[in-house]
């Protein structure tokens, strides 16, 4: 089966999932730019291609003792899924085309909490002698159990989702140090449930960026941002602003980036009077080592981030990551996160603080089998209250990846 062919059955299995009228209505007008997109990587004339398919799977079984981070009634929830993926890579000397398809077959103890998710990712990755193109699409067809921090409101279930992103790139070299970046983003969630608002968000860029030396580059960005509900409440953000950032390899094991800006952001909503611009600073940075045995990450960002019940926070987000290997075979896990949500309109129930801290242990079994064990704890506090909601969750997963299989 060529590419072209396995997408068009993917399509199919996209229409036996999309069952409602909203959703699926989205579905036909991506329908129709899928195909395209992945059919101008696959197909373009190229010299030397070289065409890898990779297929995996995974099986893992969990257990959460409050799997929506709800204030009153959690209830545990037990259960596995099951993940079947397929990966096309297409690699030629100017352009790379990628394509991931995975599907995510849940079962619970909770029949609410019982589905059957998709989720697709494309990119394709274009290089002329000065200049450099990147497309990146995204669909995701699954719950507000993965797709969401925590639940809006009070739920017994999980509720249907959709989400689609278009994110394309193009970056060209002025000089052998200097390089203007134009870059955009689009995407859209819809929710299958009153309790959660539909928005869309649209984003442009552009950059300048120069290489101090082959060790420093600098780089200096102006960003504009909307996000507007399409149904309900008739809120709309807008955010631009500069930001100034650096990137620097320190070791040939440790680098580090950081970004620092300032940026006008304004919210209005149907039937109330409009709110002045207000002046607020973001950042985002991170300080990666890597080692022999040891992988830390420790990461940063202050950024506008959007929930589904109609209302978008500036987000700080501070997390910790580290991978130690004991030997080849095995390694030990652990991090930490904290965010914090401001909100122009703070609403009673909305998500204050979210905590985590998660540790486990991967073994690699043979070299095609490996396995996981992860505990997670989370904690979050509630704007306008003092009730928290908290969370414990195991989950052992095995992993299959034979490998790619290249075609001729």
């Amino acid at each position: 089966m060529c590419p072209l062919q396995a997408c068009s059955k993917t399509m199919k299995v996209g229409n036996i999932f999309l069952k409602h009228t909203k959703l699926r209505a989205i579905w036909r007008v991506k329908k129709g730019m899928l195909p395209c997109v992945l059919a101008l990587g696959i197909t373009l004339p190229a010299t030397a291609a070289n065409i890898t398919v990779e297929m995996l799977g995974s099986q893992s079984g969990s257990w959460t003792s409050n799997p929506l981070l709800v204030v009153e009634g959690a209830k545990p929830l037990i259960g596995s899924t099951t993940s079947p993926e397929i990966i096309i890579r297409d690699t030629a000397p100017a352009m790379d085309t990628s394509i991931d398809f995975r599907i995510d077959q849940n079962i619970f103890n909770q029949a609410s909490f019982n589905s059957t998710d998709a989720h697709a990712t494309a990119q394709i990755d274009i290089s002329g002698e000065r200049w450099n193109f990147i497309l990146q699409q995204r669909a995701d067809y699954d719950t507000t159990r993965t797709s969401e921090q925590t639940s809006i409101g009070s739920e017994s279930g999980a509720k249907r989702h959709l989400g689609l992103s278009l994110s394309p790139k193009l970056s060209y070299s002025i000089s052998p140090v200097d390089s203007l970046e134009l870059g955009g983003a689009w995407s859209i969630s819809r929710y299958q449930a009153n309790n959660y608002t539909d928005y869309k968000i649209i984003s442009a860029s552009i950059g300048w960026s120069r290489k101090i030396d082959t060790l420093n580059t600098a780089i200096l960005k102006v960003t504009a941002q909307r996000y507007k509900t399409t149904e309900g409440s008739g809120v709309t953000n807008d955010t631009i602003g500069p930001s100034l950032g650096w990137k620097t390899q320190i070791t040939p094991q440790l680098d580090a980036s950081i970004a620092v800006g300032l940026q006008e952001a304004k919210e209005r909503r149907a039937g109330v009077p409009n709110k002045a611009w207000k002046l607020q600073y973001t950042f985002s940075g991170n300080l990666s080592f890597r080692g022999e045995q040891d992988t830390v990450i420790l990461a940063g960002s202050r950024n506008q981030y959007p929930y589904g019940n109609g209302s978008e926070a500036l987000q700080t987000a501070l997390s910790l990551n580290e991978t130690h290997a004991i030997n080849p075979l095995f390694s030990l896990v652990s991090g930490i996160s904290w965010q914090l949500s401001d909100y122009t309109t703070p609403q009673t129930g909305d998500t204050r603080t979210l905590t985590s801290a998660n540790a486990g242990a991967r073994y690699k079994i043979t070299q095609d089998i490996s396995a996981a064990l992860t505990y997670q704890y989370r904690i979050k506090t509630i704007v306008n209250s003092s009730q928290t909601a908290q969370d414990n969750s195991v989950l052992f997963t095995l992993v299959y990846r034979p490998g790619p299989l290249a075609t001729p």
